[in-house]
């Protein structure tokens, strides 16, 4: 298992991410856009903000995406630890054993990106996803 920093942010992820990388250095890989994804129709203003970006410093793994929406953005803890799974068994062993007093924002559900994903804030007031890519 690897616990994976994700940053949100309301419209600036890409000026983020940029920033970030011109201190920190590293790949940017992995740019996924509002408006890559066919499940929905989305509002225009949304098509063109990161629904996901990841950024490898060394050994260290960072994810960012803008929230899809505005009132979900919240300055200071617009951060959530994703923890990334190896077997679909694991993540279902793991998210059960968080949900015990948690939110569950979304359940473990299969997802566009061919993966089981879902979301939680615990009962400390942490905000976790979970993730594991199949094949």
């Amino acid at each position: 298992m690897k616990i994976v920093p994700y940053l949100y942010f309301n419209g600036t992820c890409e000026e983020a991410f940029n920033f970030y990388q011109s201190i920190l250095g590293g790949e940017l890989s992995e740019i996924m856009r509002y408006k890559d994804q066919s499940s929905q129709e989305l509002p225009s203003e949304l098509g063109e903000r990161i629904l996901h970006a990841e950024l490898t410093v060394g050994d260290i793994l960072l994810y960012f995406s803008d929230t899809p929406d505005s009132e979900l953005y919240h300055p200071g803890d617009n951060i959530q630890l994703n923890l990334n799974f190896d077997s679909e068994e694991e993540i279902n062993k793991v998210f059960k054993a968080f949900e015990n007093g948690a939110n569950v924002t979304m359940p473990l559900q299969d997802t566009f990106w061919n993966a089981v994903y879902g979301t939680l804030i615990d009962k400390f007031g942490v905000s976790w996803s979970f993730n594991y890519m199949r094949g």
